[in-house]
């Protein structure tokens, strides 16, 4: 073999050789590419795997938060519901506390309730047993210890003192009216009588049987009202006397005064005295009277009485109850002379003296009216019979406690409310 031969030999065996290893090459990168491509598959079952591994680890691990939460919240849902018990159980507590307060409350009450009755009775044993005492308004001074005594009284004295809550044994005086009608619309029914259809006439009989523990009327002046004063002794021998003044002759005692006398007296009797309710009531009459003077200024009232034979007028100051008027603001007239402080006499003949608006005749007499139309012709041309103003004076109407004389203002109130200017 030649040397080119040779030469040509080798180097068609290398390229070969070059060609050999780069196929080699080639194909060895496609089979890694398959076996990398195989590795990946391999693989991703054990990235799967390896994710459901961390999502497995993961999931105790959300598992431990939630329960860990839960078991923070269990301790706040116990901590709610034993808030909710203990608001509970302490409501039961403060309702049973309440209850029992309130049980407590009403024992006490009860208790107290019971105590005042006790005080209260212990308190009229004492009074009923203790010696209580009266000063008339002469010095007189009765003394009682009993819760109800025997009383014998002038009948405008005895509706006083009933409505005070004293009811007397015995009565004397003038009863009724010439109608009929009972004194200050008393009932005087079940009560003894001992005298007085005449004006100081009085059985001592009679008084010494009712065995009163005492006696009373009232004073005008030193005159004893229905009792003679020839009698004086002898009723002092069968019990005290006791005397309220209600005027001295020259002055009225007023009304308001008188009454407090009364319920002062009624106290120690054994009565009630007046009433809050009446005490208003009569608070309301004055101011009735205020307002009626007040509406009709200028009307004048005149105060009579007349007899067969005379025409009376009364002047205000010796009377507890016209003064009183004028108190008030009432213009009552004033008469120029007076015959024993109280009274003008004039005859029937000169009844026209006086100009004035209204005339009230006493009540005691209701029918004089009547009379004086019939029988005194100059009567019926007075201004104020003209006009018809004429009404009743209340006398025997006249009882001296708050709802009696409340009766008697709201009365001249409305006198004066009626009238006109005519004198």
């Amino acid at each position: 073999m030649t040397r080119k031969e040779f030469d040509l030999r080798r180097t068609v065996l290398v390229a070969a050789l070059l060609m050999a290893v780069l196929f080699s090459f080639a194909c060895g990168s496609d089979d890694e590419q398959q076996q990398a491509a195989s590795a990946r598959q391999a693989a991703a079952p054990a990235e799967q795997e390896q994710q459901q591994a961390v999502q497995q680890s993961e999931q105790p691990q959300q598992a431990d938060q939630a329960s860990q939460q839960a078991a923070q919240a269990e301790p706040e849902e116990e901590s709610a519901q034993q808030a909710t018990e203990q608001q509970s159980q302490q409501q039961v507590v403060a309702q049973a506390a309440q209850d029992e307060q309130q049980d407590s409350s009403a024992a006490d009450q009860a208790e107290q309730s019971q105590q005042q009755a006790a005080a209260s009775q212990s308190s009229q044993q004492a009074q009923a047993s203790a010696v209580r005492s009266f000063t008339d308004d002469w010095g007189t001074t009765f003394e009682t210890d009993s819760d109800q005594s025997v009383v014998v009284a002038e009948a405008g004295v005895a509706a006083a003192l009933m409505e005070f809550g004293v009811t007397p044994a015995g009565v004397f005086g003038q009863t009724e009216d010439s109608a009929g009608n009972p004194y200050g619309g008393a009932d005087f029914s079940g009560i003894g009588f001992v005298g007085g259809d005449a004006y100081g006439e009085i059985s001592l009989e009679a008084l010494a049987e009712l065995n009163p523990d005492v006696v009373i009327t009232i004073t005008w002046g030193e005159s004893y009202w229905w009792l003679s004063a020839d009698l004086i002794d002898e009723v002092t021998q069968i019990a005290p006397l006791l005397l309220i003044l209600v005027s001295d002759g020259a002055t009225g005692v007023p009304a308001p005064q008188v009454i407090a006398r009364f319920e002062e007296l009624s106290l120690v009797l054994g009565g009630t005295g007046g009433s809050e309710e009446d005490k208003a009531v009569f608070s309301a009459a004055e101011e009735a009277v205020r307002s009626a003077v007040a509406e009709r200024p200028g009307v004048t009232l005149m105060f009579a009485s007349a007899s067969t034979d005379t025409f009376y007028v009364a002047d205000p100051p010796p009377w507890p109850d016209l003064s009183y008027y004028v108190s008030l603001g009432v213009d009552v007239l004033r008469t120029e002379t007076t015959e024993g402080g109280y009274w003008e006499f004039l005859s029937l003949e000169s009844i026209d003296k006086y100009d004035v608006d209204h005339i009230l005749l006493d009540d005691r007499d209701p029918l004089q009216g009547e009379r004086l139309q019939a029988d005194v012709p100059l009567w019926a041309t007075l201004p104020a019979v003209q006009a018809e103003q004429v009404s009743l004076w209340p006398i025997a109407g006249r009882v001296y406690t708050y709802a009696g004389i409340a009766k008697v203002l709201n009365h001249i109130a409305e006198v004066i409310d009626s009238s006109t200017d005519v004198g």
